[in-house]
């Protein structure tokens, strides 16, 4: 058996096994909250998900981030290609501001999140000091 095989039976075998149909929001719930987002991450964890299904880009300055298109245009409202922003501009975006406003809501803003945080929050999540947190600094960056 060719290790391709190896490891398609291996993913085929975790992802099927348990009673439960499994079921991943999609850029973490995109019609519930702003997809791709931290509020869309910690939307799978309230809503008991096991997965998170996201995008990634790359700003001009090389930060990994979550976000699905090539540009701003469609979710917020700055226009323009993710390649042509370093991160400092891009953490002024309201990652959410079209979602929001579809929703009637003009004030609520969210910001993109890096990989990093995001794995750091899936951790925080899982960890077993999950329902104790209130917040985390990391290094001046709090995410929760």
């Amino acid at each position: 058996m060719s290790l391709i095989s190896q490891e398609a039976s291996l993913v085929k075998a975790l992802y099927f096994e348990g009673k439960k149909p499994l079921i991943i929001p999609h850029r973490g719930g995109r019609n519930i909250v702003p997809e791709n987002t931290l509020h869309a991450l910690e939307n799978t964890f309230v809503e008991k998900f096991s997965h998170f299904e996201t995008d990634l880009r790359m700003s001009k300055d090389g930060v990994i981030f979550l976000h699905h298109d090539k540009s701003f245009d469609r979710t917020t409202d700055v226009s323009g290609n993710v390649k042509d922003f370093n991160w400092e501009e891009i953490k002024k975006i309201n990652a959410g501001a079209k979602f929001y406003k579809k929703n009637g809501d003009h004030y609520s803003t969210t910001k993109f999140v890096t990989l990093e945080d995001a794995l750091i929050t899936c951790l925080l999540y899982t960890s077993d000091a999950a329902d104790e947190r209130s917040s985390v600094d990391l290094g001046g960056r709090r995410i929760i």
